[in-house]
C-alpha cells in the first residue's frame, strides 16, 4: 500500500436515484507514481465513477481508497481533476480563471506554456474549443499538483486540434513528472499517450484487463508494433463487453 501512489482494495460504487445502480464492482487497482494510465471501456462503465473517487470527488460505497498510504478524505491541492468540459467561469476572463488554483506569479508563466499569453483578458466564450481546454489545462496544473485525473479531456475536438492537445498532455506529463491517469473510448488517443491501459466490463465495472504497453515514445501509428496493439486492445475490449 505505501509503495503505491494510488491503491484501491475492492472498491464497489452504487448510486440510489430512485433504483439502484451499481456503477462499480470490487475494483482492485495499484496506481504507480510517474505513469501515464488510460482506462478505456463502453459509456456507463464507472470510468469516471473511479477517477472521481481517485480525486476524493466521491466515496466508494464499500472498499477503500489510498493516497500515498494515506485514506482519501476528499479533494486536495496534489490532485489535478480535468472535466469533460472545460468548466471555466463565464464571469472571469482566462487570467482569472487560471489564477483560481495559482498564484500570480504563475498565471502569465502558465499562459506562455500553453499559448494562452495573447489570450488572458478575454473571456471563456469568446475562445475555441481548443483554447478554453487548454486554459482548464492550465488551471488545473497547480504548483502543487503531482497527478492530474482526466475525464475525456480531449473529447468534442477537431482531429488537428486533439492531436495539438495529445502531445501539451505528452509534454506536460514528460517535463513535470506528473502521474496521470485519463479516461476515454478512444483506442488511438490510448495508444498514443498510456504507458497501461486499463479495460473496463460494461456495468458495473470491473477489470477486464491490465497491460503495460512495450512501445517506445513517440508512438508511430504506422509502426508494426502500434498496429498489433491497437488490434490486441480492440480485442480485448470486444471481448470485455
Amino acid at each position: 500500500m505505501e509503495q503505491s501512489l494510488f491503491f484501491l482494495n475492492q472498491i464497489s460504487k452504487t448510486y440510489n436515484q430512485g433504483q439502484t445502480v451499481p456503477a462499480l464492482n470490487l475494483v482492485s487497482l495499484g496506481i504507480e507514481e510517474g505513469e501515464f494510465i488510460v482506462i478505456l471501456g463502453p459509456s456507463g462503465c464507472g470510468k469516471t465513477t473511479l477517477l472521481r473517487i481517485l480525486a476524493g470527488l466521491t466515496n466508494p460505497s464499500t472498499g477503500e481508497v489510498f493516497y500515498r498510504g494515506k485514506p482519501i478524505s476528499g479533494p486536495d491541492s496534489e490532485r489535478g481533476y480535468l472535466f469533460q468540459d472545460p468548466r471555466l467561469f463565464p464571469w472571469l476572463t482566462v487570467g482569472e480563471n487560471i489564477g483560481l488554483t495559482n498564484p500570480p506569479e504563475s498565471v502569465q508563466f502558465l499562459a506562455e506554456k500553453f499559448g494562452l499569453a495573447n489570450f488572458l483578458n478575454l473571456y471563456p466564450q469568446q475562445l475555441s474549443g481548443g483554447m478554453a481546454k487548454r486554459a482548464a489545462l492550465a488551471r488545473a496544473l497547480t504548483n502543487e499538483a503531482k497527478v492530474l485525473l482526466l475525464d475525456e479531456p480531449l473529447s468534442n475536438l477537431d482531429w488537428f486540434t486533439k492531436r495539438e492537445l495529445q502531445q501539451e498532455l505528452f509534454r506536460v506529463w514528460r517535463e513535470e513528472g506528473l502521474s496521470c491517469v485519463m479516461v476515454t473510448h478512444d483506442v488511438d488517443e490510448a495508444l498514443d499517450l498510456a504507458n497501461r491501459i486499463i479495460i473496463f466490463t460494461p456495468r458495473p465495472g470491473q477489470i477486464y484487463k491490465d497491460v503495460k504497453l512495450e512501445l517506445d515514445y513517440p508512438r508511430d501509428s504506422l509502426a508494426q508494433e502500434y498496429i498489433i496493439w491497437r488490434e490486441r486492445i480492440i480485442t480485448w475490449s470486444m471481448e470485455a463487453r
